[in-house]
């Protein structure tokens, strides 16, 4: 013969923590589910670097059309 008693409880973490990423964005991947155990260091999410990198392209542009500007202005004031 065998009983089974079932008896309410709560768990509680051993600590709990915010993250705030450096920046914002989409989260592309999760790399660890509700109640998992994580270590310091650990990747808990990667974000989607799609915006960033177009962002990215767009100041390189930019930075690369006022070195130009830049050039053309010194060569003219040697002149």
């Amino acid at each position: 013969m065998s009983t089974i008693v079932d008896y309410a409880s709560k768990f509680d973490p051993d600590q709990e923590v915010q993250v705030f990423p450096k920046t914002g964005g989409k989260v592309s991947s999760l790399n660890v589910d509700v109640g998992d155990k994580v270590t310091s260091g650990q990747v808990l999410f990667t974000l989607d670097t799609a915006e960033l990198q177009a962002q990215l392209q767009i100041q390189q542009a930019a930075l690369a059309t006022s070195q130009t500007n830049l050039a053309k202005t010194s060569l003219a004031s040697e002149q």
